[in-house]
């Protein structure tokens, strides 16, 4: 399992969010994407925990067109970095507005 977080985090809150998750995952594999504008210094080595330094502003995205385009780009290489695929994915994306 995949599971993903948006936005700053600390070192802390992630070490509590994956301990949740562990628990509630009972044994099975999974791992934490998180996406945020912020070194990944304070999350290495951290057990099943993936930093990238992107930033997912939802109103920009909503008020340009081109930027959701490219931050949809920036998300589809992160995935399919990590063995994600349409052909593994079940995903309901918004509607993207015409612009």
């Amino acid at each position: 399992m995949l599971f993903v977080r948006t936005g700053i985090s600390d070192r802390g809150g992630v070490i509590d969010l994956v301990n949740k998750l562990q628990k509630q995952c009972q044994g099975k594999p999974f791992h934490l994407l998180l996406l945020s504008p912020q070194s990944g210094d304070e999350f290495l080595d951290l057990p099943n925990v993936l930093h990238y330094n992107v930033e997912f502003n939802p109103d920009r995205m909503y008020d340009d067109l081109r930027h959701w385009m490219y931050c949809t780009e920036v998300m589809r290489g992160i995935l399919e970095s990590l063995g994600v695929s349409s052909k593994n994915l079940f995903w309901c994306p918004p509607k993207i507005p015409k612009g």
